[in-house]
């Protein structure tokens, strides 16, 4: 397994940041007097929380919008930011908005790639295009491209909104569109990849014209994007409880948007790119030439006491770099054993309590198992011909008291992700067994 010279070989760089910090924390003391950004999707959600942020700190910043009206009114009191029509999804509308822009004659110092929908109902823009590639990744794509002179004359950052979902599906090369049948989870972690993929290539060509390239994970943040996900499956995910109340697991949008606010601005990422980042840091390993794979194995926990009262609880985070595996050529065993804390049971009073999400880099090295199901045990079979690769693992798990007699028992959100590198060899190992751990409740006051 080789690390590519031309990428930056992504470690932890002590941002000072974590999870709860906020926009305001990441952008102390810097002052962007005189730089101008672009941000897509300005005017709602975590990108409307990243324009006020970037106007706040000085900048003069444009928000292309596909509903430039909403865009105005949600804008209005915020001074040095302009709004211009702009829809991802239609190309004669990218093209026409950065014909506009570079006719200005302006340079950008900041691109962020905020604008995206998550698992909406099967669509068709374009040519027939699935409607989250294209809006997530295929606009974004023209954009920059279109956008690529005043880009190269600022030195431009820029940043693409990815999520740990990419972790859903890679590429589906064969079918990118769906046209041989829809799914929305999947469609969704495709366009995620692409989103984290477009990052590492862009740095690799942009480099040369000072223009950097960043991508991330922002966290979980109730925002519209979570508008087409159904109750029932925000209970599944661990989102909300049975009445409807978030998770305090969840971020606020001043707290998701400070990744990508820190991504775009932060001194500490001069002269790097291509990484991936989350919680304001950046931390992933290398494999190949072109690709960078996510290796963030961690451990959170969600505990919500019913109906008044509601704890988050953190287990010990912690981030690892994996030796190879060996692994047997043909079928592999992917076995996640669930070990429930001390007094507690798997929490199926809503349905399935487990969930396994699968996928790899390259894409290749998976000839079947990849995707999402609910059972913890999964057999993989590994292409032989591509001989090494890492496997994206997320599994989760839910537990409750396990105590008839108490109407409000305690429930705990387990959900642990792993990046294995694996090698195919000869004689190598037929199982790949990973333990997802519950927390103890000695442990919740650590």
């Amino acid at each position: 397994m080789t690390t590519s010279e031309h990428l930056t070989a992504q470690r932890p760089i002590g941002s000072g940041f974590g999870t709860r910090s906020t926009t305001a924390d990441v952008l102390a003391g810097v002052d962007l007097t005189g730089r101008l950004a672009v941000v897509t999707g300005g005017y709602s959600g975590l990108g409307l929380e990243t324009t006020r942020a970037l106007a706040g700190a000085g900048a003069r910043v444009v928000v292309p919008a596909r509903r430039r009206a909403t865009a105005e009114a949600a804008l209005a009191d915020l001074a040095g930011v302009e709004v211009d029509a702009l829809d991802l999804a239609d190309l004669d509308s990218v093209r026409a908005f950065a014909d506009r822009f570079l006719a200005s004659g302006h340079a950008i110092d900041i691109l962020v790639n905020s604008a995206g929908v998550m698992a909406c109902p099967e669509t068709r823009v374009g040519p027939g295009w699935e409607a989250q590639f294209a809006t997530n990744h295929l606009g974004h794509y023209a954009l920059v491209n279109r956008l690529w002179p005043a880009l190269a004359e600022g030195g431009a950052r820029v940043v693409s909104v990815s999520s740990r979902g990419h972790q859903l599906s890679a590429i589906r090369w064969d079918d990118p569109h769906f046209k041989g049948g829809y799914d929305k989870w999947q469609a969704y972690g495709q366009a995620k990849t692409a989103n984290a993929l477009f990052a590492v290539h862009l740095d690799r060509l942009g480099r040369d014209a000072g223009v950097r390239a960043f991508s991330l994970h922002p966290g979980e943040i109730n925002t519209a994007l979570v508008r087409h996900v159904s109750a029932e499956e925000r209970i599944a995910a661990g989102w909300v409880d049975a009445e409807g109340t978030w998770s305090l697991d969840f971020k606020t949008p001043e707290q998701g948007a400070a990744t990508q606010v820190w991504a775009a601005t932060s001194p500490r990422l001069t002269g790097l790119g291509g990484v991936y980042c989350e919680d304001c840091e950046s931390d992933a390993v290398l494999v190949g030439d072109d690709i960078v794979v996510v290796e963030s194995a961690r451990h959170r926990l969600t505990r919500l006491r019913l109906p008044e009262e509601a704890v988050r609880v953190e287990a010990v985070a912690h981030r690892t770099q994996r030796a190879a595996t060996e692994v047997a050529p043909g079928r592999l065993q992917l076995d996640v054993v669930f070990q429930a804390p001390a007094g507690q049971k798997l929490d199926t009073r809503y349905g399935p309590s487990t969930r396994l999400l699968v996928s790899s880099t390259p894409p290749e090295l998976l000839l079947t198992g990849e995707g999402t199901g609910t059972d913890l045990a999964r057999e993989l079979a590994l292409n032989p011909e591509v001989g090494e690769g890492v496997l994206h693992v997320s599994a989760m798990a839910a537990s409750c008291d396990d105590d008839p007699a108490n109407e409000y028992p305690a429930c705990h959100v387990h959900q642990q992700d792993w990046g294995v590198p694996v090698v195919i060899v000869e004689g190598g190992a037929a199982r790949l067994p990973l333990v997802l751990a519950g927390m103890d409740r000695a442990a919740e006051g650590a």
